[in-house]
């Protein structure tokens, strides 16, 4: 993958930094360098977190990102970070080359999707 490691922007963020809002599509996908990031959702007067994020973590709302739809999620830093991003398009080039990666990224939307369910 170093042959696609252009296509990954690194960028410094600080904390309470909201990555995502709950409703809007994901067009990034985020590998955390340093710090953390949470995901939550608002349920009336409560916010709800259900995952946290460290270095090395892929995070991104799977089906979202995949589908083209509303996330139900929102993704914040919790502290300054230094993040790796790819966007939508630049994610084409990586499709279109492997087709190995797009079976991954199906079958992570499907868990991740799952997954929430439950809340």
């Amino acid at each position: 993958m170093a042959l696609y490691q252009h296509l990954w922007k690194c960028e410094k963020v600080p904390a309470r930094t909201l990555l995502l809002r709950e409703g809007a599509v994901c067009d990034r996908i985020y590998r955390i360098r340093r710090g953390c990031i949470r995901a939550f959702f608002d349920r009336g007067d409560k916010e709800i977190c259900f995952e946290f994020f460290f270095e090395k973590d892929i995070v991104y709302a799977p089906e979202s990102f995949r589908l083209r739809v509303p996330s139900g999620f929102a993704l914040e830093t919790i502290e300054p970070c230094i993040l790796y991003s790819i966007g939508r398009e630049e994610t084409a080039v990586l499709r279109k080359d492997h087709d190995y990666y797009n079976l991954i990224l199906d079958r992570i939307a499907v868990l991740h999707s799952e997954q929430l369910r439950h809340f």
